[in-house]
């Protein structure tokens, strides 16, 4: 194998899915908010300190009610941002 020592252009511009890792409050979401048109889906009211389109879904009802909002919405955003996926896990398995 070799290393590069020059960046390796791209293969895409906007990926269709996106996971990002990092530690406890390490940025993850501030980053995110600062993306034009990216709504946070925000299921642990993590993202009530950073400027951003957001909203709150704790549970399985309100999960549904922004799933409805979405389709009849004529706005489509841009990027959509859950936060975090481990608790909308926890939200699918009361189904």
């Amino acid at each position: 194998m070799q290393l590069p020592l020059s960046k390796v252009q791209g293969a895409t511009i906007n990926p269709k899915l996106l996971v990002l890792a990092g530690f406890y409050k390490s940025g993850k979401t501030t980053a995110l908010a600062s993306l034009d048109d990216n709504l946070i889906v925000d299921t642990e009211k993590g993202s009530i300190y950073v400027d951003a389109l957001r909203v709150d879904v704790p549970n399985l009802k309100e999960y549904s009610e922004l799933i409805q909002a979405l389709r009849t919405s004529a706005h489509r955003y841009r990027f959509i941002t859950i936060d975090t996926g481990t608790r909308l896990e926890e939200i699918a398995l009361e189904l």
